[in-house]
């Protein structure tokens, strides 16, 4: 169940997924898998936008439809295809190249069946839907895609890596003092309003401090 992912159409239209098509890939935690650039591919967030949106795409003269045993590639909104080159860093799923190879390469695999358990504490199973075409990836090292029709929305814990995100959203950057000062407070809006109260330095000041 962890590595199933639910693929659908971003502008929420049925029918069968064609090469071209914009889809957006969708983890058993109910975020979306995003490319932040080349070497950090996340899933940390529900909403879909540009990072979260990736295009289909078949060997160059295969026009059909997504169908079970294909392969197919996803290129990145960076114009480079997810890679899988293995299980750990500096390697695991990245997006490095505009090749379609070996590494780029994800073989579709049809489930037959809706899934019953999305994670591994066992959840309610939600109500069919008849909006949308849904399938499932999975991305492992073996580069296998399987589908299925359902998809948890367990939230996401806090953690070291969610408040890493955090902060390179909202400052320049995470360091090991930043992330030990945002763990301190109980939310990330409580470290916006205490960042806010914070006296500014004018620049002048700072520089003849910084010179002296």
């Amino acid at each position: 169940e962890w590595q199933k992912l639910t693929m659908e159409k971003t502008d929420g239209t049925s029918g069968q997924i064609m090469p071209g098509d914009a889809v957006y890939v969708t983890g058993w935690t109910g975020n979306k898998i995003a490319v932040q650039n080349e070497n950090s591919v996340l899933a940390n967030w529900t909403n879909g936008g540009t990072w979260e949106s990736f295009t289909i795409a078949k060997s160059d003269d295969d026009e059909t439809g997504v169908s079970d045993g294909d392969t197919i590639y996803l290129m990145t909104w960076v114009g480079k295809y997810l890679d899988v080159n293995g299980p750990d860093p500096p390697d695991g799923i990245q997006a490095r190249w505009g090749d379609k190879g070996q590494w780029q390469s994800l073989v579709v695999e049809l489930v037959s069946g809706p899934s019953t358990t999305a994670a591994p504490t066992p959840t309610p199973t939600p109500a069919p839907t008849t909006s949308g075409t849904t399938a499932a990836t999975t991305m492992e090292p073996s580069n296998s895609i399987v589908t299925t029709s359902t998809a948890s929305t367990t939230p996401q814990a806090r953690s070291n890596t969610t408040d890493a995100q955090f902060l390179i959203q909202a400052s320049f950057g995470p360091t090991r003092e930043s992330l030990e000062d945002l763990a301190k407070f109980s939310s990330y809006k409580d470290w916006i309003r205490a960042q806010m109260e914070i006296k500014g330095v004018p620049l002048r000041e700072h520089f003849r401090k910084k010179n002296n």
